[in-house]
């Protein structure tokens, strides 16, 4: 059972009118019921109730919608508005040739309105696709006060690559069966970012034959839409549309363009740079990093850091979370390590986060561990070697391979303790030899040489490396 929030619980409808809703979902059984109950600024209501299942692989669902003087873009007054919609629907598929399936949608729509008068409605669509053409035919039966109307239309369409054919009969059944229109349109892709359209309708009844043609550019910092028609009428039309969509860069001031809309969508300013000091705070010294790609919710974004380490994340979901990290294999460097492993951010609508990611430059230390036999030393395998901050925790762990050689790789700046596993030197009888104490500076130069010589109790134990 679920409950809209407050975030779902009113709309803004036309002209800036706010509606108040209030809605009820449930899963009972394979079963989903819904209710929406919705008032408008004016007083009237609206409350759609429904419920969807599923019966021998068809999808079923059915609703019922109930107006009392309620308005809204869906719902635009009339001289006599409707009072109640019952609508069911069935989906599914059928058999075909060749294995193929032939997917199916059924529609029936009954309105009520205030006076008592009944419009019902029937459409029906069928569709199939076989190697790279699709086929399609829909139908719809109309009766409202005795007038039955029943028509339907014809669709193919193919395309590949960038061209795209498409052909449309357009068809009446009732009163009289005739053909209405034909329809004719090609699309073909223009490099990335521009598609050029042609169309050609003839109107059986009229005999009026439109031809269309229209470029349209989608990417880039602005986009464009240019059309124009000519009708065996005589009439002709030219269209122009310029689209741009900015945005401003907070860091750098800098205002960034676009063909796509992006005003009711967030934004993030990230900035990620190499942290000398791992203060978490860009000095005036400190390098930033370019060309580092960044992830949002896992995903790798379109975009990477320019000279000045900054990258503008834009069209981010808004009112809910999202995930912001630093592609940690797009750093130079692979000793080079985010400090932070990602943010979590809600973004809100014409609005830009700035987000600082510190990146710090990374050591390894190593050494070798040896078991003493005598006067003789040799390296001794399988030996798990620790490494411990300052509040003496273990922050990492490695075991040593069978010439008792270890590297422990990506340790941040600071103060450390190395040893062996207690746990080790008790199990296999060897006498404690000591931590010690290492240091990573800023440079990250590599510490080496850390080894430890182990030695046997007199009472003898196997050491780790010895399997049988």
């Amino acid at each position: 059972m679920q409950l809209p929030g407050p975030g779902g619980g009113a709309g803004v409808g036309d002209a800036g009118q706010v509606y108040a809703n209030l809605g009820f979902r449930s899963f009972l059984r394979g079963f989903i019921v819904s209710s929406d109950f919705v008032r408008s600024p004016g007083g009237g209501w609206l409350n759609e109730s429904g419920v969807k299942t599923q019966l021998a692989g068809i999808s079923v669902s059915y609703s019922r919608t109930q107006l009392n003087e309620f308005s809204s873009e869906a719902f635009r007054p009339a001289g006599d508005p409707l009072k109640t919609r019952n609508k069911i629907r069935f989906d599914g598929t059928l058999p075909g040739p060749s294995r193929a399936r032939l997917p199916v949608a059924l529609e029936v729509q009954r309105d009520q309105s205030v006076s008592g008068a009944v419009q019902t409605a029937l459409s029906g669509r069928v569709s199939a696709h076989v190697r790279q053409v699709s086929a399609s035919n829909q139908m719809t039966w109309q009766q409202s006060g005795g007038h039955v109307t029943a028509g339907g239309a014809f669709q193919l369409s193919s395309r590949s690559v960038d061209l795209g054919l498409a052909g449309q009969l357009g068809y009446s059944v009732k009163p009289e069966a005739k053909l209405d229109t034909v329809t004719l349109s090609a699309s073909k892709r223009l490099g990335p970012s521009y598609l050029l359209n042609l169309g050609l309708v003839r109107a059986i009844a009229s005999r009026e034959t439109i031809a269309t043609v229209g470029l349209n550019k989608s990417l880039g910092r602005y986009g464009l839409g240019l059309s124009a028609s000519h009708s065996s009428g005589g009439d002709f039309s030219v269209a122009l549309q310029l689209f741009i969509a900015m945005s401003r860069e907070p860091r750098l001031a800098l205002w960034r363009f676009a063909a796509q809309p992006k005003a009711d969508s967030g934004a993030a300013s990230v900035r990620v740079f190499l942290d000398d000091n791992s203060n978490g705070i860009m000095d005036l010294a400190e390098e930033p990093l370019a060309n580092v790609a960044l992830t949002v919710n896992g995903s790798r974004a379109p975009v990477r850091t320019d000279a000045a380490g900054v990258a503008l994340l834009d069209r981010l979901p808004t009112r809910q979370g999202v995930n912001i990290a630093v592609d940690a294999q797009t750093l130079e460097d692979p000793s080079w390590v985010p400090q932070r492993k990602g943010v979590r951010l809600v973004p809100r609508p014409g609005n830009v986060a700035e987000l600082d990611f510190p990146v710090t430059m990374t050591s390894e230390i190593d050494g070798t561990v040896y078991l003493a036999e005598g006067a003789k030393k040799r390296g001794m395998g399988s030996v798990i070697i620790e490494l411990l901050d300052f509040k003496m925790a273990v922050v990492s762990s490695i075991e040593s391979s069978s010439d008792g050689f270890y590297i422990i790789p990506a340790v941040d700046q600071g103060s450390y303790h190395v040893r062996v596993s207690p746990e080790q030197i008790v199990k296999f009888g060897l006498l404690d030899p000591g931590m010690r104490e290492v240091t990573i500076g800023p440079d990250g130069k590599y510490i080496n040489g850390v080894d430890f010589v182990l030695v046997k109790k007199t009472v003898p134990s196997g050491p780790p490396d010895e399997k049988k």
